[in-house]
């Protein structure tokens, strides 16, 4: 590794000990990846990663499903820049587009080959987006069909409405 190369730190949320161990170990076996922190789903697990303010937080989907705790958008107003890279239990599209919407940059299958996971940390430092095949066409539904309700930009700029009046048309075309 040289010296020019900083590594990407990594800090692991699994609720799973076996998951979370096995994945430091792989992780830390990479020269341009540093684990920095790994623990269970726990009140202080904000404070534990805003303490290391990894680049990358890798977390199973277990996290998400406290519905009271918006947690990877808590994560990335207390950590500037963090990238999120969600491990999730199954290709199931409401839990994709959930964690999608919260913030996440990347989402991996937990039967995910530890490359595939390696490869996802790398990507999303770089900007990139991650997403299994079988989930992006859903999200390109999910796009597509958000899309075809909105009215379009150039209908917008057209009428002159100020933006609280295109919000309301929008809801108006929804029958509110």
């Amino acid at each position: 590794m040289s010296a020019s190369v900083a590594r990407v730190s990594v800090f692991l949320v699994a609720q799973n000990r076996l998951l979370r161990e096995s994945l430091t170990r792989i992780l830390d076996k990479e020269d341009e990846i540093a684990v920095v922190g790994a623990c269970a789903f726990s009140p202080l697990v904000l404070d534990e990663i805003t303490a290391a303010a990894p680049d990358v937080l890798l977390m199973d989907s277990f996290t998400t499903a406290v519905p009271h705790l918006k947690f990877i958008r808590e994560v990335q107003r207390r950590v500037q820049g963090i990238k999120v890279v969600m491990i999730g239990m199954d290709a199931e599209e409401q839990s994709f587009l959930q964690a999608v919407r919260e913030g996440a940059a990347g989402y991996v299958l937990e039967d995910a080959p530890s490359l595939e996971i390696i490869g996802a940390v790398q990507a999303v430092v770089k900007g990139q987006a991650v997403c299994p095949p079988d989930l992006c066409s859903c999200l390109f539904r999910h796009v597509a069909t958000r899309w075809s309700q909105m009215p379009s930009f150039q209908v917008k700029c057209n009428l002159g409405l100020t933006n609280r009046e295109q919000q309301l048309v929008f809801l108006l075309g929804r029958g509110l």
